[in-house]
């Protein structure tokens, strides 16, 4: 199973070469460091911002979806699942009894 990382990773990959673009040169197309392109199809950077991919994408020359096509979302390791579905843990700092006083 690969993770979104590696998805975006391989998309990104892909599309770069198709373009024939290295990737000093897509990186400086796209207003990225160098290392972060490598990062991203390296897939070393599990949440990359909107910015970043549009920017990446953009650099290559394709839309932001050719990269995110097929992506499910993953459950956010906040939460929990329960029978119902994912609900936020509730996490008490204070007991109730300090606040009421």
């Amino acid at each position: 199973m690969t993770t979104p990382a590696e998805q975006i990773a391989a998309a990104l990959r892909a599309a770069r070469e198709r373009a024939g673009l290295s990737q000093i040169l897509a990186a400086d197309r796209a207003g990225l460091h160098p290392s972060t392109l490598a990062k991203l199809e390296a897939g070393a950077i599990p949440n990359p911002t909107l910015s970043t991919l549009l920017a990446a994408a953009d650099g290559v020359g394709v839309p932001v979806s050719e990269l995110v096509d097929g992506i499910q979302p993953q459950p956010r390791p906040d939460r929990c699942l329960t029978a119902r579905g994912f609900r936020p843990e509730i996490v008490v700092e204070h007991p109730v009894e300090s606040i009421a006083r």
